[in-house]
């Protein structure tokens, strides 16, 4: 039977990253397109099971819906799966709805975290056959294969399904512990040349998850509603196996780990590093994880296998603004003394910061400025706090009849809502302060500027100055 995954590009002027929030989406710049792994992995489980599966990748192509539909009508499919995501949901839920007609006799499916969460309504929305719920790798195959026998859906763990007689919601499917018993994403279906990193620009580019979850109980994060509260990595050997396939099979150049807590388990994050440098394996890398899950000795072993920035969540200078949303503090003199060892061994450094989470004010907002000025970081991101469904921040929100769905502004570009000394205007002009105040110090630019070796770090450097024009407001 063949197999459709599709990930739409919306109609409108916007590029939707799948990959980003757990998978309930971000709004990147054109310059930065990623691969759907989601989608990749779902594609390799239904190959092992010896389904025909292709995957077309409109966000990468740069296919508007009417060009992805022009391409339907010269094919047939059994059975197609369209990822979803929050930002893009209405146009998610019309290019479903258009698939469905194209093939009334075909089973058409959504996956992804929002459509998870709602699940029922999406599927009124579309007039789509089943939603696919939580992890899906596992219940993607058992689907297929129920697909191709023309077997019942019925009792399919992780499956909601719109029957004849109604919408029934099969039970849960656990999350997968053993993550090593997955193949590896099928890159082989993908345009890989059409990947790229804003931030580097190394190609190929393409991304990787060496683990999923998160046992931190942020209440804004949603990674947890996506990939559940308990951390689960894969051992360091497979991590290695897939980036030295990435390498030599692909010519990946650049791999970012999608992962929010890469080095949970600090031991394990050494292993990986060291059996990159054992196998010769030469490949520019990038990571993200929180300041005090970073020790010296690791950012030592990171950078001798080819590690070139590391991310950190940092959110808010205020110790109260991070109590109150369950965020963990770390000392500002802890974060100050593992950037300053990033920056001698040669490692770059980003800096994530979430304006307008509770109890936000403009003087807070100052706080959090002043300190990612005197922190210094390679590349600072001030984005707007954002409600994703079924975080503790979004019931709240919905609590207090704060909430509207307008689904298409949770981009965390802009404002969902505001807070109770700012409106969302408000807050969208301090975040485009923000930005001005922290790229157009001349410091900061006379320091990249002295930085270029190459055309590449020019191309670099045009790029970020494009992207701090864009998100600083100015016309």
């Amino acid at each position: 039977m063949k197999i459709l995954l599709l990930n739409p590009q919306p109609g409108r002027d916007v590029v939707i990253s799948r990959d980003h929030m757990g998978g309930f989406g971000f709004e990147v710049k054109s310059t930065n397109i990623t691969p759907p792994l989601n989608l990749a992995y779902c594609a390799a489980v239904l190959e092992g099971k010896g389904h025909e599966a292709g995957i077309l990748d409109a966000v990468a192509l740069g296919w508007k819906p009417h060009k992805v539909m022009e391409w339907l009508r010269q094919r047939e499919y059994g059975l197609v799966l369209v990822n979803t995501a929050t930002p893009s949901i209405a146009d998610d839920l019309s290019i479903a709805t258009a698939v469905k007609r194209l093939y009334p006799r075909a089973l058409v499916a959504l996956l992804g975290p929002h459509v998870s969460v709602f699940s029922e309504q999406a599927l009124r929305q579309s007039q789509t056959d089943a939603v696919i719920r939580g992890e899906p790798e596992h219940t993607v195959g058992e689907l297929a294969d129920a697909v191709a026998r023309n077997a019942s859906l019925q009792g399919i763990q992780g499956l909601t399904v719109n029957m004849p007689a109604g919408i029934e919601h099969y039970p849960d499917r656990p999350l997968i512990e053993d993550l090593d018993s997955l193949p590896f994403p099928a890159r082989h279906l993908l345009p890989m040349e059409r990947y790229r990193s804003a931030v580097w620009g190394r190609r190929p580019f393409t991304t990787m998850l060496s683990s999923r979850g998160c046992s931190y109980g942020c209440a804004y994060c949603p990674y947890r509603v996506a990939q559940g509260t308990k951390w689960r990595g894969r051992s360091s050997e497979n991590v290695v196996n897939e980036i030295e396939e990435c390498v030599t099979k692909y010519g990946v150049r650049e791999i970012l780990f999608r992962d929010p807590l890469f080095t949970a388990d600090p031991e394990r994050a050494v292993r990986i590093s060291k059996r990159i440098v054992e196998r010769g394996i030469r490949v520019d890398w990038r990571c993200e994880t929180r300041a005090d899950l970073l020790t010296e000795e690791m950012i030592d072993s990171f950078a001798r296998a080819g590690c070139k920035e590391i991310n950190f969540g940092l959110e808010s200078a205020n110790i109260q603004i991070l109590r109150d949303v369950r965020r963990m503090p770390i000392s500002w003199e802890q974060v100050r003394t593992i950037f300053e060892k990033c920056r001698r061994e040669g490692i770059e450094t980003m800096a994530f910061f979430i304006l307008g989470l509770p109890g936000e004010t403009e003087h807070t907002i100052e706080e959090t400025v002043e300190f990612a000025l005197k922190l210094n970081p390679d590349v600072a991101q001030f984005t707007a706090a954002t409600p994703y469904p079924n975080t503790p921040y979004y019931e709240q929100l919905k609590h207090d009849g704060l909430l509207h769905e307008d689904w298409s502004v949770f981009t965390s570009r802009a404002p969902v809502v505001g807070t109770r000394e700012l409106g969302p205007e408000r807050l969208q002009a301090l975040i485009h302060r923000a930005y001005r105040r922290f790229y157009l110090r001349p410091r900061y630019v006379l320091l990249r500027l002295r930085r270029l070796r190459s055309l590449h770090e020019v191309t670099r450097l045009c790029r970020g100055a494009w992207s701090a024009i864009r998100y600083s407001g100015i016309p």
